[in-house]
């Protein structure tokens, strides 16, 4: 048996590090006008075990910076899930609402943004991009 102090483990220093790379606050100024920041998510959601499937296993959600107005509906397929995202947004966009795009890099999300540039939409949306997996970079989309 040692007397004295102990060293404190790896583990225990590693975890450590890790915490303190969580941003505690924010510097983000908040969008002032609707439309000019809208938070997008997409996902794809499985059942528990044992649980029934669910019918419409998509899910979206939109949400507007300045104004905390959420959507969120349900689709069958991801395909369908695109397209009516750029339908709601060409909507938007005939309005003068939006102006800029935040969504993770996720698969969806790509089809999305091929779907939006593309001849049928032409949506011409500034979609800015959070790193997948972050919760901190896309929380009004959670």
């Amino acid at each position: 048996m040692q007397t004295g102090p102990m060293d404190t483990c790896w583990a225990c220093n590693v975890a450590k590090m890790k915490q303190k790379n969580v941003v505690r606050f924010s510097l983000h100024e908040r969008s002032q006008f609707p439309g000019e920041r809208v938070f997008l998510d997409m996902s794809s959601m499985q059942p528990p075990v044992g649980v029934a499937a669910l019918p419409k296993l998509n899910w979206r959600i939109l949400v507007d910076e300045s104004t905390n107005v959420k959507i969120s509906q349900f689709f069958h397929r991801k395909d369908h899930m695109a397209e009516a995202t750029c339908k709601f947004l060409k909507a938007w966009k005939d309005k003068g609402i939006v102006a800029k795009f935040w969504l993770d890099n996720a698969g969806e999300n790509r089809l999305f943004e091929q779907r939006a540039k593309s001849k049928k939409w032409q949506l011409g949306i500034h979609m800015e991009y959070t790193p997948r997996d972050t919760p901190q970079h896309n929380h009004l989309a959670l």
